[in-house]
């Protein structure tokens, strides 16, 4: 517990997006989920999921991929989220990231809304527009 302590500080204490993308990413990594998109819009409805330059979005699956995924509206179509909700660390399987959920599920929930409350509070500058 002290562990989840120390890092619930940290990001609740971190200054910058990066700096908080940094600790989550390094954090989830721990858990062997090494690939993650984050995705927050206020102007989300029914279907829609609202104009992107209102999107947050920050991933760590590298430009070349995220370019492709963004650039042609792979977004709306969502394959690549379907694929993240579905696997995670490559050569994993589904009953090795089930006992992970059973060992750390309730810790990596908090861990993530702590993280996405966190987001909200902090100035975002936009490396590439959508």
């Amino acid at each position: 517990m002290a562990n989840l302590t120390a890092h619930l500080h940290s990001i609740t204490n971190a200054q910058t997006v990066e700096t908080l993308w940094t600790l989550h990413t390094d954090r989830m990594a721990s858990y062997r989920f090494d690939r993650i998109i984050y995705g927050f819009t206020h102007y989300r409805s029914g279907c829609s999921q609202g104009d992107p330059q209102d999107w947050v979005l920050l991933t760590n699956h590298g430009d070349s991929d995220m370019g492709e995924f963004l650039g042609k509206g792979h977004l709306y179509n969502a394959p690549m989220i379907h694929w993240a909700l579905a696997n995670t660390k490559v050569g994993m399987s589904q009953d090795e990231v089930e006992e992970i959920w059973a060992k750390h599920g309730d810790e990596i929930t908090v861990i993530n809304n702590v993280m996405h409350l966190k987001i909200q509070t902090l100035p975002y500058s936009l490396c590439d527009r959508v």
